[in-house]
């Protein structure tokens, strides 16, 4: 029962409160807990880094034409504030971090479909591989804030059209940014030891 329970804490089923009067309660898994999952499986099956890249190619190009079309403006205005706080704060790597993450995690909010917001926002816990000794140059973070600030543009314009085309470069360019700064990561395989909630 006590590893049932821990299983489930560890997936975000549910929250265990200590001490008197604890216990239990129902919790709401997220995209860390798939991201997880993913990299459970991904390591049974010795799957690159390449790989998650890859799959990302193809799927944000998709969200980012989706949020444009659909025009939430809660989502909009969060877009726009993490844009204009990475340009302001490229100095700080951490901050770049956290708003990269917000920023496609946002796009994929706002695409309006469910799954494909888990399914993007767990792969973009992995995808900046940090984790896997990924550094970002201040060089390398000032061409990331000018191409958010270009899709930030476009969704902005409700044009989805040019929101798919400037994601689908930024997503190439991380791809060319990764095989040429960090090669050994590429194929280097993952773990859930790297992920694991």
């Amino acid at each position: 029962m006590r590893e049932a329970l821990r299983i489930l804490e560890q997936q975000g089923v549910i929250n265990i409160r200590p001490g008197r009067g604890g216990g239990p309660t129902v919790g709401r898994p997220d995209s860390r807990q798939l991201a997880s999952t993913l990299a459970l499986l991904m390591q049974f099956a010795d799957t690159p880094f390449r790989s998650v890249l890859e799959v990302r190619e193809y799927i944000e190009p998709i969200a980012a034409a989706l949020c444009a079309r659909n025009g939430d403006q809660r989502v909009l205005d969060g877009i726009r504030q993490s844009v204009d706080v990475m340009r302001a704060e490229l100095a700080d790597e951490e901050v770049f971090l956290y708003e990269n993450h917000r920023f496609h995690e946002l796009i994929a909010e706002g695409a309006s479909n469910p799954l494909l917001t888990y399914f993007l926002n767990s792969l973009d816990w992995i995808i900046d591989g940090v984790r896997l000794g990924v550094v970002y140059s201040r060089t390398s973070r000032k061409h990331v804030a000018e191409i958010h600030e270009q899709i930030c543009e476009a969704i902005e314009d409700c044009d989805s059209d040019r929101a798919r085309d400037v994601m689908t470069q930024h997503m190439a360019e991380t791809r060319a940014f990764f095989e040429r700064k960090f090669p050994k990561v590429m194929e280097q395989a993952l773990t859930w030891e790297m992920y694991g909630a």
